[in-house]
């Protein structure tokens, strides 16, 4: 049975709360859709959203996030013209189809940008939890892009260049197929906060790249800012204008006072670090795999001993339980004298003792052997 189309949209505003006006237009979209002052959803099993998703967020949101059971993926973010760094973002903008449908994006529009993390995954069709994401999981990262951070955007660029290095390679010499553009690696890109986390899980961007990249980011820590020794730097007009504006409740207006101190500043800042280029990352997260792999494998190990260890200490008490719950002739206790074995099975294993324990269950198996329920019970534990 073929799985039926499913998209999910998540709007969030942050900046400002929409108007009664607004939300009754939003509502009118969808029957379905109770839209807040901040917050609408709209799901489809079938058909498509009525509008034009990057209007929607120029006009009413802040943030959209958008998941398709075909592997389409979206998150979307407005920012305020006058405080987006176009030229430090632009670095991080790539295209990793020909189609332009992968990408990450900067849009300028009237009086905003939207800055778009795409991405389409041909292999799509795996089910989609409505729980899964929330879109508010993500203003974490919005906040961050206002006031210079850029790990998000780095982690994206990630998965698209490793993306395009893959399957497009450029033209020219095969050593120099996999020179992308690459943007310089930010700072702390270690200590990822929630929303970062979550970036990565819902994009799936791989964790051994990020271990590669993580290795040439510097951890630079919280400079912290003498913020009253820079304001009393500003012109007594500047301060008064400030806290007028403040009254007013202007938005985003901290971001507006920290980006003119920072002009003040002669502190030293926080420098991005040197650029890696995909290819050396790619050969990097390589390297990141298998250390990663034999270190899960040398946990994996070490919670096997200590679990056999604890098993060991308890092997006199375990079987007798087991005869117990056999005697009890029940369901349930037949399920707890199955789950026993297994373990006392898997510490004769780990002992290379295997014959004991075929002894002894080969007496279980003449004394109980009449039970048909306990014999299907061995048999799908692999215990007869």
């Amino acid at each position: 049975m073929a799985m039926s189309e499913f998209q999910l949209y998540q709007f969030k505003a942050v900046d400002r709360p929409l108007t009664t006006e607004e939300q009754c237009e939003v509502g009118s979209w969808s029957s379905r859709t109770q839209p807040t002052s901040t917050s609408a959803t709209f799901s489809y099993a079938y058909g498509d959203f009525p509008k034009d998703e990057e209007k929607v967020v120029e006009e009413y949101f802040d943030i959209m996030l958008y998941l398709a059971n075909w592997g389409s993926k979206r998150l979307m973010m407005r920012f305020p013209k006058k405080l987006v760094d176009q030229d430090a973002i632009s670095k991080f903008l790539i295209n990793a189809d020909d189609s332009f449908t992968t990408h990450l994006a900067l849009i300028e529009r009237h009086n905003c940008f939207l800055l778009d993390f795409y991405w389409s995954d041909e292999e799509g069709g795996e089910w989609i939890d409505e729980e899964a994401y929330r879109v508010g999981e993500f203003v974490a990262i919005r906040e961050g892009i206002l006031t210079g951070d850029y790990r998000a955007l780095y982690l994206f660029w990630l998965k698209l260049a490793a993306f395009k290095a893959q399957w497009e390679p450029w033209e020219g010499n095969e050593e120099d197929n996999l020179e992308i553009p690459a943007p310089p690696i930010p700072p702390n890109l270690k200590k990822m906060n929630g929303a970062l986390k979550t970036l990565v899980d819902f994009f799936e961007i791989d964790i051994d790249l990020i271990a590669a990249a993580q290795q040439a980011s510097t951890d630079t820590g919280q400079l912290e800012k003498n913020f009253k020794k820079l304001i009393l730097q500003l012109p007594e007009k500047d301060r008064i204008d400030y806290l007028v504006r403040l009254a007013a409740g202007e938005i985003n207006l901290d971001i507006k006072l920290r980006r003119q101190l920072e002009t003040l500043d002669k502190s030293p800042t926080q420098p991005m670090t040197e650029t890696l280029s995909i290819s050396e990352l790619l050969g990097l997260s390589t390297i990141k795999e298998k250390e990663r792999q034999q270190e899960e494998a040398r946990r994996a190990a070490e919670a096997h001993r200590s679990k056999m260890e604890k098993v060991a200490r308890e092997e006199i008490a375990l079987w007798q339980s087991v005869y117990e719950n056999l005697e009890l002739k029940t369901g349930r206790s037949y399920d707890l004298a199955t789950a026993t074995l297994r373990d006392l099975k898997e510490l004769a294993v780990f002992r290379n003792d295997q014959t004991t324990f075929k002894d002894k269950m080969d007496r279980i198996k003449e004394n109980y052997g009449k039970s048909r329920a306990l014999m299907q019970r061995f048999d799908r534990n692999k215990l007869k």
